[in-house]
C-alpha cells in the first residue's frame, strides 16, 4: 500500500488540509506544535479507527468546529482507492474505487482484508514508532531488553492480542505519562531523580573515589580477559590429555601398518593349500595302493559342541563391547573423571530447586500485590508465610544442587537428571560383570576348544577376536569338506586311470607350488599362515584408526613421540598454572581495591546517599520491570510475535545485521543471537552485551531489528512505515546514515518520516509543515 494523498477535513489543529502526490520517501518537517504527531495519528485513525475518549488520551477534536475526519488516497495492486472516515462516535467509513468512482459495499470488511493480518496494536508495534518507543526500550533492564529483541520474529498463539490488552490495563494502574502523576511509579521516578541530583552534588567531593573506580574497572577488565585466556588454555589442556590417552593406540597402529608395508606377501588361499595337501596325500596313497586314497578328517562332535556354544559366546562378547562403548560415551560427557550417580535426596533437590524458586517469586509478587492493594487480610499473611517457606526451602536446596552441578560440569540440571538412568545402568552392568565369573569361564572354555581345533587346521587363534577366529575355522572346515567331496569324485577317475591321474596330480601340485614360488608343501603352509596374519594385522590397523578418529589422527601425526606430546602438555599445563596464579593475585588486588573503595564511602554522606539511591534503583527497576513487562510486551512483543514465523527469522536476522553494520559504519560486524542473550561483535572481534552499548548504538540496534522486521513482512503485509522523530538521540553522522538507509528501504516500501530537523536528501520529497496553514493545504 502506498499513500498518495492526505485530505483532512478536521482533525486536531488541521482543517481543510491537503497533502498531494506523496512520494515513496516522504518527509514532513516542522518544529514543535507544527502538527507532525497529529498527522501521524490521522493516518493511523483512518486506517484502523479513530481513538475513543479516555482519560489522558488525545482524541484530536477539531479546534475550529469543522467536521471530524478526512480521507487517504492509496494505491494497491488492485487499483487506486479513496478511504474516508468521518465522525468520532460512531465513525462512518467509506471506500471508493477511483477507476470508476464506485463505492465499495461493506467497506469495513474490505479494509480488514486489505490490512489483514495487521491490527492497530500490530501496526503501532511494527510499522509506526517515535522517540518515546526507543526511550522505553532504553529504560529496560539488560535481561528484559535482550528478551524483547530476541522475541522479534518469533511465532505466538492467536490469543496474544487479548493477553496484550490485559497487560496494558495492568500497566496503566502503575504509571501515568504525566510528570505530575501520583501513581506509584511516577512517585518513585521523582524520588530517583532527586537522589541522582544529590549524588551528583556529593560526587564532586570525592575525586579519589572516582579515580579508584577507574583503576578498579581497568583491573576487572583485565581479569575478564585473563579468564578468557584461561578457558582457552584449559580447553587446549583437555585436547592434549585426550591425545596422550590415544597415543598408545596410535603407536600400535603405526607398528601394525609398518609391519604390513615392509613384510607384504601374496596371500595363499586355504582352498589352494588344502588342494595341494590333498594332492600330496593322494600321490602317497597311489604309490602305496591307488585304490586306498582317503578323505581328510573333518571334526564332527567337537565342532558341533563348539557351534552350540556360539550364541552364548556372541552375547557375552557383544554385552562387553556394548558396556565398553557406553562407558566411553559417558566418560566423554565430562571434562574430568566420570562422577558417580547422585543419591535420591540429590535428585529430589535438583527436581525441586527451580519450582521452589519460581514458587517463591510468584508468592512474593502475590503478597506484594495484595499489600499494595491494601488488602491486609488472612490471604496476605498466608501468602507471606508461603513466600518465607519457599525461600527457605530454595536456599536449603541451593548448596546441594551446586555440589551436584559442580561434579557434573559442564552439564546443567536437566542434563544431569537425564544422565542418571544411564549412570546407574552402567554401574549395575559393571558390578554384574565383576561378579559374573561364569561368563569368563565360558569364554576360556570356548577359547580352549577353539584353539585345539585351530591347531588341527594349522590356524592361529586371536584371543581378542574369538568370533573372527571361529569364522576362519568355519571357513577352513567348509573348504576341507568341499575338497573332500571333490576328491571323492576324483578318486573314481584315479582308480580307473591311476597312471594318468598320478601324472595329472603331480603336474597340478607343481603348478600350485610354482604359482606361490615355494618348493614344498611345508613352505606353502607357512606362506598361508603368514598371509592370514598379515590380513588380520591390516584389519587391526583399520580398527585402530577408526577408534582414534581422523581429527585426532592428524593431530597425533604432528608429534614424533609420546615425550614431545607430553612435553607440549606440560608446557600448556605450566602456562595454565601461571595464568591461574596471576588471576588469583589480580583477584586479591581487586578485592583489596574494593575494600579501599568501601572505606572511602563508609560512614560519610555520599555512602549513605549512594545506598539509598541503590535501594531506589532496585525498587524502581523491579517496578518498571513489571510495568514494562506488561506495557511493552502488550504493545510490541506479543503483536510482533503474531506476525512472524520461524522460517522468517533467519532472513530477518541477516537483514538486521546488514542494517546495523551500515548504521555503525562497519564498527559492529555481527549480531550474535543466543537462546537467552544478544551480543554484538565489533570489527576487532570484541563482544559486547546490549547494556554495554551507548544509548545511540542501542537505538541503532533496535531500529535495525525493527526495519528488518518490516522488510521481511513486506511479502505478506505492505503498509507505510511511519516514523515520528524516532532518532532524537542520534548525532548528525548517525542521522545521515539513518536517512540513507530509509532512502534505500523506500525503493521497496513507502516511508513517511516526520521530523523537526531538515535532512539533506535529494531523492526524498519534503513538506515543510511550518509553511502550511492549518486551514488549507
Amino acid at each position: 500500500m502506498k499513500i498518495e494523498a492526505i485530505d483532512i477535513q478536521g482533525f486536531g489543529r488541521w482543517s481543510h488540509a491537503q497533502f498531494l502526490d506523496l512520494a515513496n520517501f516522504q518527509i514532513f518537517t516542522g518544529g514543535n506544535e507544527a502538527g507532525k504527531s497529529t498527522l501521524r495519528a490521522f493516518i493511523i485513525g483512518v486506517l484502523f479507527g479513530f481513538p475513543n475518549k479516555t482519560k489522558d488520551k488525545n482524541i484530536y477534536l477539531p479546534k475550529n468546529g469543522e467536521g471530524y475526519g478526512g480521507s487517504l488516497t492509496v494505491a494497491l495492486p488492485t487499483g487506486r482507492y479513496e478511504i474516508g472516515r468521518t465522525g468520532r462516535k460512531p465513525s462512518t467509513l467509506r471506500v471508493t474505487r477511483l477507476s470508476d468512482h464506485t463505492a465499495i459495499e461493506n467497506p469495513q470488511s474490505w479494509l480488514d482484508q486489505v490490512l489483514a493480518p495487521v491490527y492497530l496494536s500490530t501496526y503501532q508495534a511494527v510499522f509506526s514508532f517515535d522517540h518515546q518507543a526507543l526511550a522505553e526500550v532504553r529504560r529496560l533492564a539488560p535481561a528484559d531488553l535482550q528478551r524483547l529483541l530476541l522475541s522479534l520474529g518469533a511465532p505466538r498463539a492467536s490469543d496474544s492480542l487479548n493477553q496484550a490488552q490485559q497487560l496494558e490495563t495492568a500497566a496503566s494502574q502503575q504509571f501515568a505519562r504525566s510528570r505530575s502523576g501520583k501513581r506509584p511509579l511516577n512517585q518513585m521516578v521523582r524520588a530517583y531523580r532527586q537522589g541522582e541530583t544529590e549524588l551528583q552534588r556529593l560526587a564532586q567531593q570525592i575525586p579519589s573515589y572516582q579515580e579508584g573506580q577507574k583503576s578498579l574497572a581497568a583491573d576487572q577488565q583485565q581479569f575478564s580477559d585473563l579468564q578468557i585466556q584461561l578457558d582457552q588454555l584449559r580447553k587446549r589442556t583437555g585436547e592434549l590429555q585426550s591425545l596422550v590417552h590415544l597415543y598408545p593406540l596410535y603407536q600400535e597402529a603405526q607398528k601394525v601398518n609398518q609391519a604390513n608395508s615392509t613384510n607384504y606377501l601374496p596371500i595363499v588361499s586355504r582352498e589352494d593349500f588344502y588342494r595341494a595337501q590333498q594332492i600330496s596325500e593322494n600321490l602317497d596313497h597311489l604309490d602305496d595302493n591307488p585304490n586306498q586314497a582317503a578323505d581328510q578328517p573333518v571334526p564332527s562332535e567337537a565342532w558341533l559342541a563348539l557351534s552350540n556354544q556360539l550364541p552364548a559366546i556372541r552375547r557375552i562378547i557383544e554385552d562387553r563391547r556394548r558396556l565398553k562403548q557406553d562407558e566411553e560415551a559417558l566418560n566423554n560427557q565430562f571434562r574430568g573423571p566420570r562422577p558417580a550417580a547422585i543419591t535420591a535426596s540429590e535428585e529430589t533437590a535438583l527436581r525441586q530447586y527451580r519450582p521452589l524458586q519460581w514458587g517463591a517469586v510468584l508468592a512474593g509478587i502475590l503478597t506484594g500485590w495484595s499489600a499494595w492493594r491494601g488488602q491486609f487480610s488472612g490471604l496476605t499473611i498466608v501468602l507471606g508465610l508461603a513466600t518465607v517457606v519457599l525461600v527457605f526451602l530454595a536456599f536449603q536446596r541451593r548448596g546441594q544442587v551446586q555440589r551436584v552441578l559442580t561434579a557434573y560440569t559442564p552439564l546443567g540440571a536437566t542434563e544431569t537428571l537425564a544422565m542418571q538412568p544411564r549412570l546407574r545402568q552402567l554401574a549395575r552392568a559393571q558390578a554384574q560383570q565383576a561378579v559374573n565369573q561364569g561368563s569368563q569361564d565360558q569364554l576360556d572354555h570356548f577359547a580352549s576348544q577353539l584353539g585345539q581345533l585351530c591347531q588341527e587346521y594349522g590356524l592361529g587363534i586371536d584371543i581378542s577376536d574369538l568370533l573372527g577366529t571361529y569364522q576362519s575355522l568355519a571357513q577352513a572346515i567348509q573348504i576341507r569338506s568341499q575338497v573332500n567331496q571333490r576328491m571323492r569324485a576324483e578318486r573314481t577317475a584315479v582308480l580307473q586311470e591311476s597312471v594318468q591321474s598320478r601324472a595329472t596330480l603331480t603336474q597340478e601340485l607343481s603348478e600350485l607350488l610354482q604359482h606361490y614360488q615355494v618348493s614344498d608343501l611345508a613352505q606353502l603352509r607357512s606362506r598361508m599362515i603368514q598371509g592370514e596374519n598379515q590380513d588380520r594385522n591390516q584389519q587391526r590397523w583399520r580398527d585402530l584408526k577408526g577408534q582414534i578418529g581422523d581429527q585426532n589422527w592428524t593431530a597425533l601425526a604432528a608429534y614424533s613421540d609420546l615425550d614431545s606430546l607430553q612435553g607440549q602438555l606440560s608446557a600448556v599445563t605450566g602456562q595454565t598454572q601461571d595464568l591461574e596464579q596471576k588471576i588469583q593475585i589480580l583477584g586479591q588486588t581487586i578485592a583489596e581495591k574494593k575494600a579501599q573503595q568501601n572505606q572511602l564511602i563508609d560512614g560519610d554522606q555520599y555512602g549513605q546517599a549512594l545506598q539509598q539511591q541503590a535501594d531506589r534503583a532496585a525498587s524502581l527497576t523491579d517496578a518498571f520491570r513489571q510495568y514494562l513487562g506488561n506495557q511493552l510486551a502488550a504493545k510490541t512483543i506479543l503483536t510482533t510475535l503474531n506476525r512472524l514465523t520461524q522460517q522468517r527469522w533467519p532472513a530477518m536476522q541477516a537483514q538486521a545485521q546488514e542494517y546495523f553494520q551500515e548504521l555503525t559504519d562497519g564498527h559492529y560486524q555481527t549480531i550474535d543471537f543466543a537462546p537467552e542473550q544478544i551480543q554484538v561483535i565489533s570489527q576487532e572481534g570484541q563482544r559486547f552485551d546490549i547494556f554495554e552499548l551507548s544509548t545511540g548504538t542501542r537505538d541503532q540496534l533496535y531500529v535495525a531489528l525493527r526495519l528488518a522486521l518490516v522488510m521481511n513482512l513486506a511479502g505478506q503485509v505492505d503498509l507505510p512505515l511511519l516514523i515520528d522523530d524516532g532518532f532524537l538521540n542520534f548525532d548528525q553522522d548517525r542521522s545521515d546514515k539513518m536517512i540513507s538507509l530509509l532512502t534505500r528501504i523506500a525503493e521497496q516500501h513507502q516511508v513517511i518520516y516526520l521530523t523537526k530537523s531538515h535532512p539533506v536528501n535529494r531523492s526524498a520529497k519534503i513538506f515543510e509543515l511550518k509553511k502550511v496553514s492549518p486551514n488549507h493545504g
